[in-house]
């Protein structure tokens, strides 16, 4: 049976339909609230769609710095509206400022300097991502996207693969480093089916042939991100009024 396909911005629709949803589910339901575990691990297909269509991007685009400066002003306009508007990592930068490191480590990579002078020009980045939303583990995954770029269809197989491994590995370690529990653990280990629908997304429903749109709705994308934290913004609001019910714990 032929399986519906779908372009960039519709796959990118649909990751950001279940970004609002699960931002908005957020503010009722936290910590360990079984709707709140659910929702958060199968989610990670979200960021790892997007992480996969930002190596795309950076492929194609003709001017990879420009590319980065713009994630990385969207991030930092987002930044005050991520800070009031989020029930967990205040003390985070959003994941746009993680995408935009990645891009400037992208062209650190593909420039024709020394390993010393590459080491040089991305350590400063790299200590900036410990303090971005996903931080190294997103990393990870964006270098193997990247390092895949050809997206044909073993090398998608070959990237998600290794996603995967990074996402077991990343979790295991830090497991063992915190000392957790074998519920963290296996809390850590939910997100690994999130990764897999990401996977089965793309491989069975993503056809890059089709015309994705105009510049407008690539640009409404950027846009959606820090106007949804408005409407979270408004939702704590009503909470503290008492015109909506608090969240969970």
């Amino acid at each position: 049976m032929d399986t519906v396909k779908l372009s960039r911005n519709g796959l990118k629709l649909i990751c950001t339909v279940y970004m609002v949803f699960a931002h908005i589910l957020f503010g009722f339901y936290y910590s360990n609230h079984i709707l709140f575990r659910a929702v958060y691990t199968i989610g990670e297909f979200v960021p790892v769609l997007f992480i996969y269509f930002m190596a795309e991007g950076y492929t194609y685009t003709s001017n990879k710095i420009r590319y980065g400066i713009r994630l990385l002003m969207f991030g930092i306009l987002t930044q005050p509206l991520y800070y009031v508007s989020v029930v967990t990592n205040r003390d985070r930068l959003n994941i746009v400022i993680t995408f935009a490191v990645c891009v400037f480590l992208f062209c650190i990579y593909e420039r024709e300097w020394n390993v010393a002078a590459k080491i040089a020009a991305s350590l400063p980045l790299l200590v900036l991502i410990k303090f971005c939303e996903g931080d190294y583990l997103y990393l990870a995954i964006a270098i193997i996207c990247f390092a895949y770029k050809k997206y044909n269809k073993t090398s998608l197989e070959a990237a998600f693969l290794y996603s995967g491994a990074a996402f077991i590995l990343y979790y295991v370690v830090n497991s063992l480093i915190i000392g957790a529990s074998l519920d963290t653990f296996l809390y850590f280990m939910g997100c690994v089916p999130g990764i897999m629908i990401g996977y089965l997304l793309l491989k069975c429903h993503y056809d890059p042939s089709i015309r994705s749109g105009s510049k407008a709705v690539k640009y409404a994308f950027y846009v959606a991100y820090p106007a949804h934290f408005v409407l979270l913004a408004m939702i704590h609001v009503a909470q503290y009024y008492g015109y909506l019910p608090k969240a969970v714990m």
